[in-house]
């Protein structure tokens, strides 16, 4: 789809968006992710989870984007809260749609435009809640494309999606008592419960860092680890089977593949990654809390 096609058949006046950012501890390479569509959308919230404040950003983000603002936590509240807050701020402002970033992926050229413009188009699907670009992540894309531009996805991760805020009123807020992990698919399949549908925008391509990933060899084979410390894998075993759990009725196979995913994680760590015993046990605490329902913050693995 042409780039000038698509932006002159844009209702700019039917389509305003926000883009929230969650921050924790930026650097100044945070500034040029952020630049990427900071120009782009009507209004920007810079939501910061740092244990101090960083309003020195505030100053550079208003060069690009005149509506920016900066909202300090006081402290790490986890990434549901941030979302939320966003959220909360782009209604308000009378936002539709809300580009969600985390601090360290951003957009090439002028693919956010391509893709918000791909909002007023003809051709844009009905019943979206979710338009989340391809994820490029340690050279591999996410999602592998059919050769159609919107593509029907089971989930996607936070970063670069454009969420409809008439689809998060109806499907509520994202869970705080996660705090980090799963947040993202659990809200994916809370979309599709409500009988929304997930778009992958496979025209664009969005620039993702996730964890320490390193590459191993067994047998010949090359075997990709996170390296994730104790505290994540506590998290991501806990909120990784609670999400398998209340949503296996409305996918069993995604259900099925969460607990996968996580018992290949547990085998990865004791076989490639240091602090394996904490690790380990970080893994049986989770499970133990998905079990007796325990959610909130946890501090041990700190």
């Amino acid at each position: 789809m042409d780039f000038l096609k698509v932006v002159s058949e844009m209702n700019t006046e039917s389509v305003k968006i926000a883009a929230v950012v969650v921050l924790y501890h930026p650097s100044n390479d945070v500034l040029s992710n952020i630049r990427s569509y900071a120009a782009e959308v009507e209004c920007l919230f810079l939501i910061d989870n740092s244990a101090v404040q960083n309003d020195w950003i505030i100053e550079k983000a208003q060069e690009w984007n005149t509506n920016a603002r900066y909202k300090y936590l006081g402290g790490n509240k986890g990434i549901g809260v941030a979302l939320n807050c966003g959220c909360e701020l782009a209604m308000a402002e009378g936002c539709s749609w809300i580009l969600t970033m985390d601090q360290d992926s951003y957009f090439n050229g002028h693919d956010f435009a391509r893709m918000r413009g791909g909002l007023a188009y003809a051709g844009f699907p009905a019943g979206a809640a979710i338009i989340t670009p391809r994820h490029l992540v340690h050279h591999h894309f996410s999602v592998a494309t059919t050769g159609e531009r919107y593509q029907v996805e089971k989930s996607a991760m936070t970063s670069g999606n454009l969420l409809s805020l008439a689809a998060y009123k109806k499907a509520g807020p994202f869970r705080e008592d996660y705090f980090i992990d799963y947040v993202d698919h659990e809200y994916c399949l809370r979309l599709r419960k409500n009988g929304y549908i997930i778009y992958c925008d496979t025209s664009i391509a969005l620039q993702h860092a996730l964890g320490d990933f390193q590459l191993h060899s067994i047998s010949g084979k090359s075997v990709g680890a996170s390296h994730h410390n104790a505290l994540r894998r506590y998290y991501m075993t806990r909120n990784g089977f609670d999400t398998a759990w209340k949503y296996f009725s409305v996918d069993p196979l995604f259900a099925f593949k969460i607990i996968r995913t996580r018992i290949t994680e547990l085998i990865k760590v004791m076989l490639f990654e240091r602090d394996k015993r904490k690790k380990v046990k970080a893994f049986f605490y989770g499970f133990a809390h998905f079990l007796c329902g325990r959610f909130g913050v946890f501090k041990s693995f700190q």
